[in-house]
């Protein structure tokens, strides 16, 4: 991994610890009885960073509303994923944040996404949001954000979240 910050290579390794299912629903109002082809998604992403163990832990929702109305909440799925990172200790430090190599971020938060997708894929199966597939999506724009003094960061042992709407 190439850490953006500094110009020298970052060498990291991972693996994915544990998946956990935190929520899931389905609820679809009774006067709907056909098949919901299309929705409008919500996603919602927080990242936890936690150097004494070695772990990123990334809390991952997605909501699926009616595509018309965007109120209507056809269901919900939160998960949570657990990365065991080697080489953290690399990583630049800033007070008490740490900077996480962009790539490595993008590559667990798009591992999340794609896992996400597929659970969604399996859950629908079978019922009227069979046909609901999520799109493929930039790892960049589900990226929750902190700053400070203009340099990105990923907070160190703190839950930040950013809410992306997707059609």
């Amino acid at each position: 991994m190439n850490n953006t910050a500094n110009t020298q290579k970052v060498e990291v390794k991972y693996k994915i610890d544990s998946i956990k299912i935190l929520d899931f629903s389905i609820r679809i109002p009774e006067n709907i009885h056909d098949s919901i082809v299309e929705a409008f998604f919500e996603f919602n992403t927080g990242i936890q960073i936690i150097l004494s163990e070695n772990k990123i832990n990334i809390k991952f929702q997605t909501i699926v509303y009616d595509l018309k109305t965007r109120k209507k909440c056809y269901s919900n799925l939160t998960m949570f994923y657990c990365f065991k990172v080697l080489g953290m200790e690399s990583f630049q430090r800033i007070k008490e944040m740490v900077k996480v190599p962009d790539e490595l971020m993008n590559t667990l938060v798009d591992m999340a996404y794609s896992t996400t997708r597929g659970i969604i894929f399996e859950k629908f199966a079978g019922s009227r949001l069979g046909k609901i597939i999520l799109p493929p999506m930039d790892s960049k724009v589900l990226l929750p954000k902190v700053k400070v003094k203009n340099i990105q960061v990923k907070a160190v042992g703190r839950k930040r979240s950013n809410k992306v709407k997707q059609q």
